[in-house]
């Protein structure tokens, strides 16, 4: 066994605990930015709270309202610009995900020159950013908890994440008491995020016995209190666990990664500007369906917390507590359509290279849900053509033609490959459209299908990507 884990954030936890923003801020600066969404922090009244409080302890500020959900990548340089014209020293962060990622963008790009998206895909790279302190509002997305940033390109879509330890929070205050005004929905939301964030990580091929631990005891906590204060329960014990569990999910995630789930469901909001947790909630049961027999025993584990018997139970369990929270969802409900088949296809087939071959681009998320298939057939084959792809893919030598193509361009085939990509490749035929509609459900179950034995043979760790099957000597270009 051999493993690394580093995760240096200082959690400031307990109920009451955000009075004490000013002494924690102090040391880091005399010139706050406080982060926050357009309304929610100043009706609360914890907007007021934490501006008092640093005034306090002798720290001016200046307000950046202007976060939305599925931060952009605009909206953080429009921050970052904000930040530096007003002399801040130190980001204080005070919101769910959205704000407390945008913020962590804004700390970076305020010490950082050049594009957001030239650091997001490693062209540029820096470990510099300006401290921050974060006060998560909502328990889900665990932000406070790690170095990632997730933020949204308006120019495509394209939802993809900062990631690096410059970006992890100085002190990251979490107060249970924070939480206790969001909306019944996004509760529901940011619940099921947190739980996700630990099954995935529980499941990752990258996990290891400090984040297993902890994810799960975050699913236990999950357990013992989502529901209950979905329904109206106002016990302090359940909030502090539902908070405890929301951090720890962002935590393990930054050791051990997402997994299937987020890396479909980025895209599709992406896209769309979908609640996260309700995309991964249309998402998650089809892939455990998938793909739970790469780990019988941890999908058993997952089962088992849920309420279940064994890993064949796993997504019935995970359906049973999305039907508790009202969250029974599919990507058809989420309003995605057959028109952002093109959209989606269109974007993939920009950023393909002009000699034919897909390059740079994340196997995870970046072709998104639905034009992967398409998007590898145009990119290796010349086409999309069902009849045509069909008719390239439909013999032994084809195969190797389009092997030979791939490795001429500097990509290599992993060992063990070649039959699930043969699959692969003669699947991209199956028909989208059943009795004249968008089959999405079952277009996106067929995907899992052929992502299953990718996912039980491991994360390719020289790319850093979810791979099927070819890497890129040099990774993404």
């Amino acid at each position: 066994m051999s493993f690394h884990y580093y995760l240096p954030v200082n959690v400031v936890f307990g109920c009451g605990k955000v009075k004490e923003v000013g002494e924690i801020a102090k040391p880091y600066g005399k010139k706050a930015l406080i982060v926050t969404g357009k309304s929610s922090a100043k009706k609360s009244g914890l907007y007021d709270k934490v501006k008092d409080c640093l005034k306090a302890a002798g720290i001016e500020s200046v307000l950046f309202d202007k976060v939305s959900q599925n931060p952009l990548t605009t909206t953080a340089m429009e921050g970052a610009a904000f930040a530096k014209e007003h002399a801040c020293d130190v980001v204080v962060a005070i919101g769910g995900g959205s704000i407390m990622d945008c913020a962590k963008a804004i700390a970076f790009l305020s010490v950082n020159e050049g594009d957001i998206n030239d650091y997001i895909f490693n062209r540029l790279k820096s470990e510099n950013a300006l401290p921050l302190i974060l006060i998560p509002t909502t328990c889900g997305t665990g932000s406070e908890g790690n170095g990632f940033a997730v933020l949204t390109n308006p120019e495509n879509g394209d939802k993809k994440s900062l990631r690096c330890n410059a970006i992890i929070a100085k002190a990251s205050i979490v107060d249970p008491e924070c939480m206790m005004t969001m909306p019944k929905k996004v509760l529901a939301s940011v619940g099921f995020d947190a739980l996700c964030h630990s099954m995935e990580a529980y499941t990752s091929k990258i996990s290891q016995p400090f984040t297993d631990a902890l994810a799960l005891y975050a699913m236990e906590l999950i357990r013992d209190s989502l529901v209950d204060l979905y329904h109206g329960s106002e016990e302090k014990e359940k909030w502090e666990k539902i908070t405890i569990a929301s951090t720890i999910g962002g935590m393990v995630i930054n050791q051990a990664g997402v997994t299937l789930a987020h890396g479909m469901e980025h895209p599709a909001s992406g896209l769309k500007d979908i609640v996260h947790g309700q995309g991964l909630a249309a998402l998650t049961p089809a892939i455990m369906e998938a793909s739970y027999k790469g780990d019988l025993y941890k999908f058993g584990k997952i089962s088992q917390i849920l309420g279940g018997t064994d890993a064949s139970d796993c997504a019935e369990q995970v359906k049973a507590l999305l039907t508790k929270l009202d969250m029974n969802l599919t990507l058809s409900d989420l309003g995605l359509t057959q028109e952002d088949i093109s959209k989606q296809y269109q974007y993939t087939k920009d950023i393909v290279a002009e000699d034919g071959v897909l390059k740079g681009v994340s196997w995870q998320a970046t072709p998104g849900l639905f034009a992967y298939r398409r998007s590898i057939a145009k990119a290796v084959l010349g086409t999309d053509d069902p009849v045509k792809v069909q008719e390239k893919l439909k013999d032994w030598d084809s195969f190797d033609a389009v092997a030979e193509q791939m490795k001429n361009s500097g990509y290599k085939m992993l060992s063990g490959y070649d039959d699930s990509f043969r699959t692969f490749s003669n699947n991209m035929s199956k028909p989208w459209v059943v009795d004249g509609k968008i089959n999405i459900d079952e277009s996106m179950v067929r995907w899992v299908e052929q992502t299953k034995k990718y996912t039980e043979q491991g994360y390719n760790n020289k790319t850093g990507l979810w791979s099927p099957g070819w890497s890129h000597d040099q990774g993404p270009e």
